[in-house]
């Protein structure tokens, strides 16, 4: 499911065309319009954003509310349109004739041809010398959407899916020793899309949580951004699926008041080039599950939790060039058994624990790294350690505390 209210006077990927003066999205999108020649008929479009469907997925139903002020009762509309894969606009359906300043309600059925990946949606205004045109409470679902607002917490709980064995594990409903902090998070997430999200050369501002059996994510010169004018404790990304794939280009998850990047699932392949994940108010990458990740030139710091955090075993983490500071608590927390950690060129420094900390099994290996001036231990295993050309000084602990046979 997609909505949008335009309530955080924000038209994140909303456009318009045709005739245009003036738009903004202050609690609906709005585009306004007048021609120098009262005698004259004109055309304004809004657009919606371009909706990617996943594998299976097919798109349902489209409602919304439009409505025109204009300036005379000469003949007048509004139309509107939907593109299936950037192919030819198909009507709809019409308003003729309509109401000064009236809001009609729209709702409409959608026959996609079978493997269609994109849709987008137009409304058309057509108009004698000015007016103002608007459209808000856009809905867009699809046959992944079960038929209500639910959470994430409470999906997984209902349908039994694979993920609900490492929630419940997660948060420890037994003896609901945290349970007030999945509700909390549960509260956040009250819609879910149930697709990826790809972003290129763009900023989104606010934040993107969806559910499903795989999600894609791809940033690329992007930026994911907290929506500064809406008080939310909100995840910058939320991602809950039993695969999930990543890829950041030169891209900036920050300044959200909870984890940049929130994910439960079996497993996390995530490919990061010059990313920047940085001053949110929880952990930068937060992983319930096995993270894979390759890591070359990226930044994890100023969050107020760990910079990176995985539970599951087997994790793996291959780092070139990257610099984890002033994180809050550990640089990289790897808590599953026979994870691998492997860095080169790399800084941990001024973190508020320790460097470095994984789990049983694992292995650490550095190469020409700088782990130093943090407030916990440089490395932390109860795994092997294999140094080369590496400084660990200035911390709060031990240099190296390891508990199976390393070489320095």
């Amino acid at each position: 499911k997609y909505s949008e209210d335009f309530s955080d006077n924000n038209g994140q990927g909303w456009t318009r065309g045709g005739s245009v003066n003036s738009w903004n999205a202050s609690g609906y999108y709005e585009a306004q319009y007048q021609g120098g020649n009262s005698n004259n008929y004109y055309y304004t479009y809004i657009y919606s954003p371009i909706f990617t469907a996943n594998a299976g997925e097919i798109f349902e139903n489209v409602s919304f509310r439009t409505q025109m002020d204009y300036w005379t009762s000469s003949t007048r509309y509004m139309r509107y349109f939907v593109s299936y894969d950037a192919g030819n606009w198909i009507q709809m359906g019409e308003n003729y004739n309509n109401n000064d300043n009236q809001w009609y309600e729209n709702d409409f059925t959608l026959a996609p041809p079978e493997g269609t990946e994109t849709v987008q949606f137009r409304t058309q205004y057509y108009y004698r010398y000015y007016s103002t045109n608007r459209l808000d409470d856009f809905v867009l679902t699809t046959n992944l959407y079960p038929g209500e607002d639910i959470s994430y917490f409470d999906y997984f709980s209902v349908h039994g899916d694979g993920l609900t064995e490492i929630i419940t594990n997660y948060y420890n409903i037994n003896n609901n020793s945290h349970i007030s902090n999945a509700y909390e998070i549960s509260d956040e997430a009250k819609s879910l899309s149930t697709g990826g999200i790809e972003l290129y050369n763009s900023t989104f501002t606010g934040d993107f949580h969806s559910v499903n059996d795989t999600l894609n994510v791809i940033l690329e010169n992007s930026q994911l951004l907290v929506n500064e004018e809406r008080e939310k404790d909100s995840h910058g990304l939320g991602l809950y699926a039993d695969h999930v794939s990543i890829t950041m280009t030169n891209s900036t998850i920050s300044g959200h008041s909870l984890d940049g990047v929130k994910i439960f699932s079996d497993d996390v392949n995530w490919v990061s080039y010059a990313d920047e994940l940085s001053n949110n108010g929880g952990t930068g990458i937060d992983i319930t599950g096995t993270l894979t990740l390759e890591a070359d030139s990226t930044e994890w710091i100023g969050n107020s939790g760990h910079g990176v955090y995985a539970t599951g075993d087997n994790s793996s983490v291959i780092l070139y060039q990257t610099r984890t500071n002033d994180n809050s608590g550990d640089g990289f927390l790897l808590t599953g058994s026979n994870c691998h950690l492997e860095a080169d060129y790399s800084f941990v420094r001024d973190n508020g624990g320790d460097a470095i900390e994984m789990g049983s099994g694992g292995t650490c290996r550095l190469d020409n790294c700088l782990l130093g001036y943090n407030g916990g231990a440089g490395v932390v295993t109860e795994g092997a350690v294999d140094l080369n050309y590496c400084n660990i000084i200035h911390n709060g602990g031990y240099g190296i505390n390891t508990s199976q046979f390393s070489t320095v």
